[in-house]
Order: structure tokens, then sequence, then C-alpha cells
């Protein structure tokens, strides 16, 4: 638990910095708004926005603080945010995976994602690090993929596991820690294992 805190607390911290960033004016994406896929992402990723403000609202009127502006939802929105923006790279994260019955409409949106990431990244340097640390790992902050890798490296031996841990590097230090977890928690199924142990 405390793993996971530390690398949430690390992704907020990069998140906020991108945030801040200034907004994107539609002629960067126009060509991917003609993609229908992109456009149904951009609402829902507009559609989410505007709860999260409600549900933010309801919490400041119970504690008594000033409520915030709520966004309207358009489907011809000329800017975006770079909330709105990682908002609309997480709708098409979720049109990826969860396509099983058709695997060409989750190739699109897999390719459609990637082709966006690009985009963002061009335009702000600032997303590079939360693209590669956060953004393309499993889990909403690549924690499943930090601890299922240290996991895995029980099994490998020699070569496969100089190779598996070429990656340790390039790990936020969040992620080293569970990643460090991943692989001790391995190692204790196996010792508690009869067989095994």
């Amino acid at each position: 638990t405390a793993g996971l805190q530390g690398l949430r607390d690390e992704a907020d911290t990069a998140y906020r910095q991108f945030y801040a960033e200034p907004e994107l004016a539609i002629d960067q994406l126009r060509d991917l708004m003609q993609d229908p896929l992109f456009r149904r992402a951009n609402v829902m990723g507009q559609r989410q926005a505007r709860v999260e403000a409600i549900r933010r609202n309801q919490d400041a009127a119970r504690a008594g603080r000033p409520q915030e502006s709520v966004p309207t939802v358009d489907p011809n929105n000329e800017v975006f945010t770079p909330e709105m923006l990682d908002l609309i790279q997480r709708q098409l994260r979720i049109a990826s995976q969860g396509a099983v019955s058709n695997p060409n409409a989750a190739r699109h949106a897999g390719n459609l994602r990637q082709v966006f990431l690009d985009r963002i990244e061009d335009h702000y340097p600032t997303f590079r690090g939360i693209r590669r640390n956060y953004a393309e790992g499993m889990g909403e902050f690549g924690e499943e993929g930090a601890l299922d890798a240290g996991a895995a490296m029980t099994t490998r031996l020699g070569a496969p596991a100089r190779e598996a841990l070429r990656g340790f590097g390039a790990m936020t230090p969040a992620q080293q820690e569970l990643f460090r977890l991943g692989f001790a928690r391995s190692l204790m199924d196996k010792a508690a294992n009869p067989q095994i142990g």
C-alpha cells in the first residue's frame, strides 16, 4: 500500500506540472478529430471532466469551500487543456483494452492512441516522462507492470534476467520499489510452497 501510494504521489507531482502547461489549439489535432473514435474519446473525456468537477463541488460545498466552474461538453471544442488531453488518451486506452470481441477495433484504438501520445509529446516536452513512466504502463500508474515485472524475475535465469533488469534502471524510484516488492512477494510464495520451497 505504501509503495502504491508513493507511486501515486510521484505521478501526481508530474501530472500537476503537465496540467499547468498552456492549452493546445484544435489546428494541432484537426486531422485526428476526423476519426469517429477520437471524437467519441474527446466527448467521453469532457463528460468525465464535468462529472469530476461536479463531485469536487459537492465535496467543497460540504466543507464550506468555494466551488469551481463546471465545464460544458462541446463535441466541437477548439482548445484542449493538458488535463483534457490526458483524459482523452485514457479513453483511447480503455477502448484499446476493451474491444476483445473486435480485435481490429482494439488495434485501431491502440494505434490512434500512440499517434495521439506522439502528438502530445511533440507539443509538451513535460509529457515525455509521464508517457514513459505512467501513461504506457499497465494500470493507472504502471504499478501492475512494476509488480508483475518484479514477480516475473523469479522465473528467469541468466540472460533473460539481465535483459529484464535493463528496464529497471529506467523506472522511477517508486516503480523500482514496487518491482522489488513484486520480486520479494514471489519468492515468499515460492518458499511457502511445500513442493518447491
